[in-house]
């Protein structure tokens, strides 16, 4: 069973016509982790750019403590939004292709609102990220190391980063991310929680990404 470090977090920014039988991915899912014992709080449903930002702000107030270096990691972050190469869609409205205002959030804008829920909730925050283009993310953080001075301090968003290598549909997210979190709740580390939900899909749909920053020293 989860340890109470162990809590998902869900941030909803999908919009109405990708929900099945009335329900949204986030409400879905909080039925899955609850049956499998992790602490959800209620889904932050977000429909415009400042809601997002005090959505995953919110995280960093439920005084989680640091989970003890072992066989345990979290607390999860999972954000269900339509995702581009270049960042995700925050309004919860469909729409043809993201823009620069109010409805779109770039993967800057994402880091730097991560950031502080990192400090605040410790050293194995795990980010989920159910959305087109994930791996865009990922990408982007270690070309802003490599490019970073060596004195320079850029900060750091995650532990570690989990998306899907392919489009997820809404008929399939909640069988595919069941398998996720089963492994998850096992409290294995984090590469041995992705490679278990594969197994369990048949085939190589998570992918899982330590931060850049950590190099290859972590035994988690």
């Amino acid at each position: 069973m989860p340890n109470n470090a162990q809590r998902v977090f869900i941030v909803e920014m999908l919009p109405e016509a990708d929900y099945v039988n009335g329900l949204a991915e986030g409400e879905r899912l909080r039925g899955v982790v609850t049956g499998l014992g992790f602490q959800c709080p209620p889904v932050e449903r977000v429909t415009e750019e400042n809601g997002f930002n005090r959505a995953i702000r919110n995280v960093s107030l439920y005084g989680v403590d640091k989970p003890i270096r072992g066989p345990r990691i979290g607390p999860f972050l999972h954000v269900s939004a339509h995702g581009y190469l270049s960042g995700v869609q925050c309004t919860g409205i469909a729409l043809n292709r993201p823009n620069n205002g109010r409805e779109y959030i770039s993967w800057e804008e994402l880091r730097q609102i991560l950031i502080p829920v990192y400090q605040a909730v410790g050293d194995w925050l795990v980010l989920c990220m159910s959305a087109c283009c994930g791996e865009a993310f990922n990408d982007y953080e270690r070309g802003l190391l490599i490019n970073a001075g060596d004195d320079e301090d850029v900060g750091q968003p995650y532990y570690a980063y989990v998306c899907s290598g392919e489009a997820l549909r809404p008929d399939t997210f909640r069988d595919v991310f069941e398998a996720f979190y089963t492994e998850a709740a096992s409290g294995a580390r984090i590469d041995n929680i992705v490679a278990g939900a594969n197994r369990r899909l048949g085939g190589e749909v998570f992918f899982a990404y330590i931060h850049p920053s950590w190099g290859s020293s972590p035994g988690i």
